[in-house]
């Protein structure tokens, strides 16, 4: 894997480290007002399949369409969510990068990368 495969994984697990704790907050808040969560959610599944995309195109998957078909059903998502957060820690580490909480820095891997 190139140091620009490495990148792109970077930068999209950020993403999909975010749409874990946005799915976390959400999914929360929803029990207590149901009916105005409705648009964030829709709003939070198309985030999701974008940022779910990219870093299954950058992990080099044939298998995209599944992975997008399950972010449409609520529970499953945040699983494959997680699920995909572990393969791209995987990957990153797999080059020599550190990942804290929230993803590898960018910055080094793209200072690395040059």
């Amino acid at each position: 894997m190139n140091p620009i495969d490495i990148f792109g994984i970077a930068k999209a697990q950020k993403g999909i480290l975010w749409c874990v704790l946005a799915n976390i907050i959400i999914y929360a808040l929803a029990f207590f007002v149901s009916q105005a969560f409705n648009l964030l959610i829709l709003v939070l599944i198309i985030v999701e399949i974008y940022f779910v995309y990219k870093l299954l195109k950058a992990l080099g998957s044939k298998y995209w369409i599944l992975w997008i078909i399950g972010m449409i059903i609520p529970g499953l998502s945040l699983i494959l969510l997680l699920v995909l957060n572990s393969n791209a820690t995987k990957a990153i580490k797999s080059q020599g990068y550190k990942v804290g909480l929230m993803g590898a820095r960018l910055a080094d891997i793209k200072v690395k990368a040059s």
